[in-house]
């Protein structure tokens, strides 16, 4: 970021959906202070209602303490003509896509919430989002989604031409922009007299209609969101105003994606800000890693208070437990430092999990490449996938849903089982076991929607990975044999947990869970040990 930023204001008139949260990212990477338009907010809610009953001037005023403005009711009201009036030098971003797309959008997005139309707007109500109801009825005419779909479209199109010749006829500064169809730095900094970053353009939260990854390569259809699922749905024991919060993402590794993956973490929604703690541990990566989160968190302010941390060889248990020792909290979301979060994990996530009760909460995830072009789903939206129980851990061991980069857990699998085993590296199927052990049936929940773009990499440091996508026979050997090392491991900590839980709880009968952990510890050993036979007849290993 170079030079002062200029007094003007920016004013973005678009319509929400259309690329506005990845507009105030990229703003807020060029210096400028953006007033964010999240239905979460409570200035958001206040001057939707001010802007839409004809107060426009206390939108005015509001205005005069940021630079740059995005979303409802900067764009997608007739606030534009008391915004040109007092700011007659601001500039104008028309931002926009196609109609039908923009259509589809919106409806997803609150459908997410509620996927009966005619109940829907009630939900998102009752969630605060008072604002976004309000300019739906008000705005277009809509009391219901049933009667949506229309109402939407000829809104967006009367409105936008009707905005368009306003500007044009009052000579205004405008920029016509659609990030959706993959515009960015070249078309945003000469507008703003800014030099092109050295950085990619962000891709902020265009939902499940079009990938926000996906640079300038076209969209990529997404499933509709789906519930959260789960064995059992016991009462939450706290509201969301008491749950403290920390994301945990551990660094390694992985310079040239861990400024996104930041970006993406400080891009996620939460109504309660203050209860939210960013944690950043570098487990001494080789690179730049901790150099670049650095002057990331240290560029501007803000929305979540942070601490990055640079420490020994840790590995991953001992870095994790190190963070939950030094950072006691209610819950924890895991995010990884190579992944791009969307804006609504870290919300869906404690939601689920007071919801539901589960313990433990992990997210489907859509998959990128090193670049960030989407490759497909982890898990098929019809995939016969659920939150994992306990008689299906002892059964299988691992489950398809305990995915670590997109999981998060309550404190009391800690506090119950104590710190992590630092002798693996599972932690993801640690974490559900234990949320298993505590409750059977409502331990775990499993969302099919997916709250993460999984990167796939050649730096990737997943075993399974490793195994499946090299092309060395020995790198491939040494994978699997690790595996299996893993899997051994993870028999042995469970052993390790369930004795804790006898302790814990001593009329429980741990006999039957003992028995099949022990029965599976068997077949890996043997499998395992077959494995290094043929590695050894290979010249592979120790025999």
């Amino acid at each position: 970021m170079t030079g002062a930023i200029p007094r003007r204001k920016v004013f973005g008139v678009g319509f929400m959906k259309t690329g506005t949260t990845t507009l105030e990212t990229a703003l807020e990477q060029l210096g400028y202070r953006v007033c964010k338009g999240h239905w979460n907010n409570n200035h958001t809610n206040y001057l939707i209602a001010q802007a839409l009953s004809g107060h426009a001037d206390e939108c005015i005023r509001f205005a005069r303490n940021y630079d740059a403005f995005f979303d409802a009711p900067w764009g997608g009201t007739d606030l534009y003509r008391s915004l040109h009036a007092a700011f007659p030098d601001a500039k104008f971003i028309l931002n926009t896509r196609d109609p039908a797309a923009w259509v589809k959008s919106v409806l997803a997005m609150d459908l997410a919430f509620d996927p009966d139309p005619e109940t829907c707007l009630d939900t998102v109500y009752d969630r605060g989002s008072y604002g976004h109801v309000f300019y739906l009825n008000t705005f277009f005419g809509i009391h219901s989604l049933a009667e949506a779909r229309s109402k939407l479209y000829e809104t967006y199109v009367a409105h936008t031409a009707r905005l368009r010749q306003f500007l044009r006829d009052v000579g205004a500064d405008v920029l016509e922009i659609d990030v959706t169809a993959g515009q960015g730095w070249e078309v945003l900094c000469p507008f703003l007299d800014r030099p092109i970053p050295d950085r990619p353009f962000p891709r902020r939260n265009v939902g499940a209609v079009v990938n926000p990854i996906n640079r300038a390569r076209g969209s990529a259809s997404q499933p509709p969101p789906a519930p959260a699922t789960t064995a059992a749905t016991p009462v939450a024991p706290k509201t969301m105003a008491d749950v403290k919060v920390v994301v945990y993402m551990g660094l390694y590794r992985h310079e040239p994606f861990v400024r996104e993956a930041l970006d993406s973490v400080f891009a996620m929604d939460y109504p309660h800000p203050d209860n939210v703690r960013v944690v950043i541990y570098d487990d001494a990566s080789p690179d730049n890693s901790c150099d670049v989160a650095k002057n990331y968190l240290n560029e501007t302010a803000r929305p979540f208070p942070w601490q990055l941390h640079r420490s020994d060889e840790n590995l991953c248990a001992g870095q994790t437990n190190l963070m939950l020792r030094s950072y006691p909290a209610d819950y924890y979301v895991i995010c990884c430092d190579d992944d791009v979060q969307t804006p609504d994990r870290l919300l869906t996530a404690v939601e689920t999990h007071l919801r539901t009760g589960a313990l433990v909460v992990s997210a489907n995830a859509n998959l990128i490449d090193e670049r960030g072009a989407f490759q497909g789903l982890r898990q098929a939206p019809d995939a016969a996938v659920a939150a994992p129980t306990l008689a299906e851990f002892l059964k299988a061991g691992s489950i398809a849903t305990c995915f670590g980069a997109g999981q998060s857990y309550a404190r009391r699998i800690i506090d119950v089982f104590g710190p992590f085993p630092e002798t693996i590296r599972n932690l993801d199927v640690i974490a559900p076991f234990r949320a298993a052990l505590l409750d059977p049936e409502g331990g775990n929940a499993y969302i099919r929607r997916p709250l993460v773009f999984w990167r796939q990499h050649a730096a990737m440091m997943t075993l399974k990975a490793a195994a499946r996508t090299g092309d060395d026979p020995l790198q491939k050997a040494i994978a699997e044999e690790r595996w299996h090392a893993n899997m051994v491991g993870n028999v042995l900590a469970m052993l390790d947990d369930t004795a804790r839980l006898k302790q814990v709880q001593p009329q429980r009968d741990v006999g039957p869970i003992v028995n099949a952990l022990v029965n599976r510890q068997v077949a890996l050993t043997r499998r395992w040990t077959r494995l290094r036979h043929d590695m050894a007849r290979q010249g592979i290993g120790l025999f």
